[in-house]
């Protein structure tokens, strides 16, 4: 099955509505997320589950601030 990726406007839409979980959010972000996410998840050997999507989801944040104080955005 292919995998569908969405709009960060429309992501935040499903989330929001109850629709869609953070882990699909990150599973319909990009693939390059859902390798991330994985690969985060396993080295912290904590599952795929909501509290580490959040997490994974702050540390996301957390990379783009970084990036814009940079001036690398």
């Amino acid at each position: 099955m292919t995998e569908k990726y969405f709009s960060e406007e429309i992501l935040v839409a499903k989330v929001q509505s109850g629709e869609f979980t953070l882990v699909d959010y990150i599973n319909h972000h990009s693939p390059e997320w859902k390798e991330q996410f994985i690969a985060y998840c396993r080295k912290r050997s904590i599952g795929l589950d909501e509290e580490s999507a959040k997490a994974f989801l702050d540390s996301k944040e957390e990379e783009m601030e970084e990036a814009m104080a940079e001036g690398n955005l």
